[in-house]
């Protein structure tokens, strides 16, 4: 039953910790954020282990092709799989799987299986199917039918964070005893105007954008379970596509516009919660963060520090959807300082696309 999801992925994740199969980095230190900017909540996360993984490589990975070695399609290490879901009308299935690094409880991977069948293989620069649409809305269902809430998240094509090519959506329950920073905006707004009929009737620039710094679409789901079907779900996210279009094509007039290049310029991340479902346009990947002078000031005759010394002064951190949820993981105190003095919001808004309403309104203000 999908109502249990929730109690399997929780006694599962903890049992996993336990026995040694996933590894849950633990933070020293965390820090709320709500004026950067203003009414989005967010969260800096202190991880000491972060400074033990290995630098975020400079090169963009190609996720439009298979690769020989695919651990998403299985068979799954000890501790990892959950459960598998089965679609109904199709036979398509979908494994429940745990992170094995996990950054927090209970974040989890929900991946289609494939086979040289009816449900070959897709990249993850494809488009979300009604199929995947419909079994991360049974995930954000059963969360919320427990008194829990979750968000699933995407991130579609090379430039939103993703590094496998295998086609893969991610869950995360909400953290802190909140929403994460889009959905808790949403919330806080009066409910979009919309026409009556489905959301295929909109046009790209009736869709609607949260206020803020970059570009987030957003548009609201059916207030009843009930009314939310695979084929509304589709809809809603075809028109957030759509919506991305226009802006990216918008971005480039006037311009030579350059091949897609495995997906680049479509890249996105989705949000989808029982009450909304996200969209941000990306046009960056890695973004690099400067230290400050003190961190790399190691004064030293020795020629062979130089290189290390300069690779002090400034760090590394690829935007994927959990930083645009609102979730930020720092190695050091020091690291999270360079985070906040380049400014969150100015991070966000560089990998993505500026939002001229949001520009408008500040000059008016």
């Amino acid at each position: 039953m999908d109502s249990d999801i929730p109690l399997k992925v929780h006694q599962s994740f903890h049992q996993s910790v336990d026995q040694g199969h996933i590894y849950l980095y633990d933070s020293t230190a965390t820090h709320n954020v709500d004026d950067d900017p203003r009414s989005f909540p967010q969260t800096g996360h202190v991880v000491p282990q972060l400074g033990d993984k290995p630098q975020v490589p400079p090169k963009t990975p190609d996720l439009s092709t298979k690769r020989e070695r695919d651990p998403l399609q299985g068979p799954f290490p000890p501790g990892e799989h959950v459960l598998d879901l089965v679609s109904p009308t199709t036979g398509a299935v979908y494994s429940i799987v745990h992170n094995l690094h996990a950054l927090a409880p209970e974040h989890a991977m929900l991946v289609p299986r494939f086979d040289q069948g009816p449900h070959p293989f897709r990249p993850q620069t494809s488009g979300l199917t009604e199929g995947d649409l419909w079994s991360a809305w049974r995930v954000v269902r059963a969360y919320a039918g427990q008194g829990r809430e979750a968000t699933m998240f995407f991130n579609g094509g090379p430039l939103a964070g993703a590094s496998q090519p295998h086609l893969h959506m991610q869950f995360i329950p909400f953290q802190h005893s909140r929403p994460p920073g889009p959905e808790a905006l949403a919330r806080s707004l009066p409910s979009p105007a919309l026409p009556p009929s489905s959301p295929s009737s909109l046009s790209p620039s009736s869709v609607p954008r949260l206020p803020l710094p970059w570009v987030n679409f957003y548009l609201p789901l059916p207030s009843s379970p009930e009314g939310v079907t695979p084929a509304s779900l589709h809809e809603t996210y075809l028109s957030l596509l759509r919506a991305r279009d226009a802006l990216v094509a918008a971005a480039a007039a006037g311009e030579a516009v350059p091949p897609d290049e495995g997906g680049k310029r479509a890249s996105h991340n989705v949000f989808l919660t029982t009450r909304f479902m996200h969209l941000v346009p990306r046009r960056e990947r890695l973004v690099r963060v400067p230290r400050g002078r003190e961190a790399g000031a190691r004064d030293s005759d020795e020629g062979g520090k130089e290189e290390e010394e300069e690779d002090e002064r400034e760090f590394g951190i690829s935007l994927n959807g959990l930083v645009y949820l609102g979730y930020w993981y720092a190695a050091t105190e020091r690291d999270w300082d360079a985070l906040r003095t380049v400014g969150l919001a100015k991070t966000l808004t560089g990998a993505g696309y500026a939002n001229e309403e949001w520009r408008e309104r500040e000059r008016g203000e």
